[in-house]
């Protein structure tokens, strides 16, 4: 496995356990009682988003 692909996932379950639409970011007490939602596409699009405005010179993260 590439490092690239093993930090693109890192940050994808960063977003499947703490972001959700309605609420954005849930705090550590709240991500605690949350269903991770595997593979949602809504989370790995908003991954896309952060990174490639955060870092844009790092286009591997933002695919």
């Amino acid at each position: 496995m590439s490092i690239e692909f093993s930090r693109r996932d890192a940050l994808d379950w960063i977003f499947f356990r703490r972001w959700r639409m309605e609420d954005g970011w849930l705090s550590k007490e709240q991500a605690g009682r949350a269903l991770e939602v595997f593979h949602d596409r809504l989370a790995i699009s908003m991954r896309k988003i952060v990174i490639s405005k955060l870092y844009p010179t790092q286009g591997v993260f933002s695919e």
